[in-house]
């Protein structure tokens, strides 16, 4: 095969990663059970269903749930149903297919730890730096070119993952920062 014949294919496959995985019915009765299971524990499993944005509002996400595990599904957009857990302090959203983070992700203020890795998120906003309490951040195996300054303001923040992305000078000299170590 000619180089130009393996330019257009590898083009055509960077183009078809990039689609959107087709329609699914989400499994609702496997969604009600594990959310019935969190309204007791405060833990929601949603993980590894294939679902996709919008969640299904026929199954709501159980008020009191403090640890959301939504990796590995299908999400091409940040769930907009998570903002309006304000309680929440784990968000394991990896392994799925999102390109951004909203700005309103600062209303998640108690939450702690953040699981952001394996996306195809280009660039973190500012406003993360608005979330106070986070102490732990994965970002690593995104497509993020330069880490948001305003991290700065997470005073909390000990720990953060950024390898495996195309980051620019100077960021990328950094991968796994113990924030401490990183002030000293």
């Amino acid at each position: 095969m000619s180089a130009a014949g393996r330019s257009k294919r590898l083009a055509l496959l960077d183009e078809q990663a990039n689609q959107p995985p087709p329609k699914r019915e989400p499994p609702v009765a496997e969604l009600r059970k594990r959310a019935d299971e969190a309204a007791i524990n405060g833990t929601l499993h949603w993980n590894n269903l294939q679902l996709q944005t919008p969640l299904p509002a026929s199954v709501p996400i159980p008020p009191n749930v403090f640890h959301l595990k939504l990796g590995n599904n299908e999400f091409v957009e940040f769930p907009k149903e998570v903002l309006a857990l304000r309680q929440l302090r784990v968000l394991e959203i990896n392994a799925n297919l999102m390109s951004a983070v909203p700005a309103q992700i600062s209303a998640l203020e108690t939450l702690q730890t953040l699981y952001l890795n394996n996306n195809r998120v280009g660039k973190l906003p500012p406003e993360i730096g608005k979330l106070t309490n986070l102490q732990m951040l994965d970002v690593h195996g995104n497509r993020l070119h330069e880490v948001p300054l305003e991290l700065c303001f997470c005073t909390a923040l000990t720990k953060l993952n950024v390898s495996d992305n195309m980051l620019r000078i100077p960021f990328q000299r950094i991968e796994h920062v113990s924030i401490p170590d990183l002030l000293a």
